[in-house]
């Protein structure tokens, strides 16, 4: 299935930003499963499913490897978490036994990616045994004999420790009332730290509430859709919005309310300065919008919105079958307009990777709900930054004087007249100096810089014939392909510390991929590697043209337990991440 590529004008520059327009393009649908999981084939200890088997939300790994999902049985006669090896759709298994709950519940990784959690159940993503209920370890700090429910979760690692965010209620553990967001302390398997307290970073009296609340990779952002209901299928569509708290990790530290769990700095109202208002009823469309996630640079948080009004909570099936859902993007600082991917079809649920940019969601047509994964291209325009380049110029002006230049024009060469900035939202960037000549291939007319994680992974025969390369998990692509600079310009990508879990960081090393050969056979030469990063996880490089480039090093010999390296080959270590939730307490009301 492809979908329609579309490029949207995307208002993310910074103030004072020397740059041209930056804009987002979705690219072709790559299934995440292959045909045999949908019409019921036994694998992996799934079982045989004679009426067949249907996806619901998403939810990739911290890794950017694996995605963890709901499978149904075509009659519902059984439900269960499985996973799947992104770029493999042949690869999925069984990860829970099955579950007495609802498919359209949120599933969360634990920070190492060694578990699963949805609502209170915690699952070993290697065995399937389920843990001890997490919400039961949780108990209220003034009434020991009542426990907090654990509702929605998302995850991250910090350099303050780890933490879940869920939804608790503060006031009356029991439930009822307004449900708050609750950061509780957990070690890398998502087990209970009880050496640090919980802490609630919002306490909204004003109505105003977190449904699937998602904490940011830094742990500095937490949004959640505002979800206010009242739909009825065939009269009405629900409601929700999107809404975000930011400085997180100063309402953390802050001192606690007396006798609460309660943050002194936890805002109360969507009045407060640390909440950012993301899609509010914008442009007199009341649609329902849902599922924010950020990206790994946290500029951006994407979600889901349904733009023909049609769904509602009261007939979640029925209704979604029918729905518009698109996914959408905004600047996580409230400014600049929410951009909407118009693509065909029903993109319901959005998730990201962390690492690199790409896109997981639900997709039609029609009942045929399946699980889909997309690029997300960033390109950025330098025509209104630089100036046309004729063909027959030999010599440049790089501000100190004419220079030669070491190849021949093109007919789309352009230099630049002012500084200018490429990056995406994982935080790869380019930079483009002042008086730099940017020689775009022959007849191509092209105007602007592009980045793009790729879904598939890198294999094993793909590997440099370097001993001590035996794992790319990081790759980014740069077009147009074979574009040429002078003088070469710094590349800088940046990773996760989970991309890199098992690697030798401090080697970590650029390789060119080879169109000749298919192999990541062309080291940047040392003296061209300009920076590295083992702490923020960034490297940066010199390149002169443009093509496909990994970072590839060697695997540590001990590779921590706790991850789960025996579900994946780890010569074959898979590229970036994805992400992908959907709308839960509010399909439960």
């Amino acid at each position: 299935m492809k979908l329609y590529s579309v490029v949207l004008s995307l208002l993310l520059l910074a103030a004072g930003q020397a740059s041209g327009q930056t804009t987002l393009s979705l690219g072709d649908a790559v299934p995440l499963l292959n045909s045999d999981f949908y019409t019921g084939v036994d694998q992996n200890g799934s079982g045989p499913s004679p009426s067949g088997r249907l996806t619901f939300f998403g939810q990739p790994s911290k890794d950017g490897t694996q995605v963890a999902f709901w499978a149904a049985a075509g009659n519902f006669s059984s439900i269960a978490i499985f996973g799947v090896t992104i770029g493999e759709p042949d690869s999925w298994f069984r990860i829970s036994p099955d579950i007495a709950a609802s498919p359209s519940t949120p599933i969360a990784w634990s920070p190492d990616d060694s578990h699963v959690f949805t609502t209170d159940r915690r699952f070993d993503v290697a065995t399937g045994t389920e843990e001890i209920p997490f919400g039961y370890t949780l108990q209220h700090p003034v009434n020991g004999a009542e426990f907090y429910p654990i509702d929605d979760t998302s995850t991250t690692s910090t350099a303050s420790g780890n933490w879940l965010a869920t939804l608790a209620n503060p006031l009356v553990p029991a439930g009822g009332g307004y449900e708050q967001v609750l950061l509780v302390p957990v070690h890398p398997d998502g087990s209970l730290d009880t050496g640090r307290d919980p802490v609630f970073v919002t306490n909204f009296s004003d109505g105003l509430e977190f449904d699937w609340p998602h904490i940011s990779v830094d742990g500095s952002l937490v949004a959640g859709a505002y979800f206010q209901g009242g739909g009825v299928s065939g009269v009405n569509a629900d409601v929700s919005d999107i809404y975000l708290v930011k400085n997180v990790q100063q309402i953390v530290a802050a001192p606690k309310i007396a006798g609460t769990m309660i943050s002194s700095l936890a805002p109360t109202s969507a009045a407060d300065s640390n909440v950012v208002a993301i899609r509010t009823n914008e442009d007199a469309v009341d649609n329902f919008a849902h599922v924010p996630v950020f990206s790994q640079a946290k500029d951006l948080v994407f979600y889901c919105e349904d733009w023909n009004n049609i769904w509602t909570d009261d007939d979640f099936f029925g209704t979604l079958n029918l729905s518009d859902f698109d996914i959408m993007a905004s600047n996580t600082d409230g400014t600049g307009a929410d951009i909407r991917f118009p693509n065909a079809g029903n993109q319901f649920v959005t998730g990201l990777t962390l690492g690199g940019l790409r896109v997981l969601y639900l997709n039609g047509p029609g009942a045929n709900i399946q699980l889909y994964m997309s690029t997300i291209e960033t390109a950025t325009s330098v025509e209104d930054v630089s100036d046309p380049l004729p063909e027959n110029t030999t010599e440049v002006d790089l501000g100190e004087g004419p220079v030669p230049l070491p190849f021949v024009l093109t007919d789309s060469a352009v230099q630049l007249t002012t500084e200018a900035e490429v990056a995406d939202a994982s935080g790869t960037t380019i930079v483009l100096p002042p008086n730099q000549v940017i020689n775009f291939p022959e007849g191509s007319g092209a105007s602007s810089i592009t980045i793009e994680t790729p879904i598939s992974p890198v294999t094993e025969a793909q590997l440099p014939p370097n001993p001590f390369v035996n794992a790319i998990p990081i790759v980014r692509e740069f077009t147009p392909s074979g574009t040429q600079f002078f003088p070469p310009i710094s590349i800088t990508i940046a990773y996760t510390d989970a991309e890199v879990d098992g690697i030798d960081e401090a080697n970590l090393a650029p390789y060119l991929f080879n169109d000749m050969t298919g192999i990541f056979d062309i080291p940047v030469a040392p003296e061209d590697i300009i920076d590295r990063d083992v702490v923020n996880n960034t490297i940066t490089f010199r390149v002169s043209h443009f093509s496909v480039y990994g970072l590839g090093g060697t695997l540590e010999s001990a590779v921590p337990a706790s991850s789960n390296t025996g579900l994946i080959a780890l010569t074959a270590l898979l590229l970036l991440t994805g992400a992908a939730v959907a709308t839960r307490r509010a399909m439960q009301r």
